[in-house]
């Protein structure tokens, strides 16, 4: 089974569950998740707003970094014109 990789509770657990499963099929994995009780259930929805919550951080954390503007600095040429 190849696990979800969307950081819903289901996605997660199915990561975990595939660690724990190595060749398990989808049937498996099903059967385990609708087998779970919503206690348990509740500690993978836990997860993912907390991931979801460090991930809307990260992003405004990068999009104020990269809307920064930077400052150049200019350079002035002067030209002389000599006279003979």
């Amino acid at each position: 089974m190849a696990p979800g990789t969307k950081n819903t509770a289901r996605d997660i657990c199915s990561r975990d569950w595939c660690l724990a499963n190595p060749g398990g099929t989808s049937k498996d994995f099903r059967e385990h998740w609708l087998g779970l009780s919503e206690e348990f259930k509740s500690t993978y929805t836990q997860k993912s707003k907390e991931m979801a919550k460090a991930s809307k951080a990260n992003t405004t954390t990068t999009a104020a970094s990269s809307s920064k503007s930077t400052k150049t600095r200019g350079a002035t040429a002067t030209t002389t014109n000599g006279s003979a």
